[in-house]
């Protein structure tokens, strides 16, 4: 059950948001702190070879005295990222991490909202009020509505 769960996870991460305040939080490849995404994507499996930047680093790895500290750009790709990374300015205070749905963030996380921005609405069939209702046992609502399908 949790693997099926952690298999929906692509699904419901362009939902999930990271605003970097001073950076402590937030994990530079696995956070989807940049309009891009998780870096590691991005960039590809072998960006923190290349950047030099370790795998388990924080956004705040990447500062120093209050400035960037950047490695030098290979590559376009790393070229548009640091531009946005140079143009972020260092906040005080603790990251927030923020779902969004429907244009509507929220601090805390909704599988309701989730789920029903990522499902195909379908329009409700006709049959549904008779087999779905309170006075029905579940088990006997169950499988009328498996015959229903079939």
């Amino acid at each position: 059950m949790f693997r099926k769960i952690l298999g929906l996870r692509p699904k419901a991460l362009p939902f999930f948001k990271v605003s970097v305040r001073n950076g402590d939080s937030t994990f530079f490849w696995w956070d989807p702190w940049t309009p891009f995404g998780p870096l590691i994507k991005f960039l590809a499996s072998d960006g923190p070879l290349l950047l030099g930047i370790s795998i388990d680093s924080t956004v705040a790895d990447l500062r120093k005295d209050s400035v960037w500290n950047l490695p030098n750009a290979r590559s376009e790709k790393q070229l548009l990222l640091f531009s946005y990374i140079s143009s972020l300015p260092l906040r005080p205070g603790s990251d927030v991490a923020t779902w969004s749905v429907e244009d509507r963030s929220t601090k805390s996380f909704s599988s309701k909202n989730i789920f029903n921005a990522i499902r195909t609405q379908q329009q409700r069939k006709v049959w549904a009020p008779l087999i779905w209702h309170k006075d029905v046992i579940p088990r006997h609502a169950t499988t009328a509505w498996l015959f229903t399908l079939n």
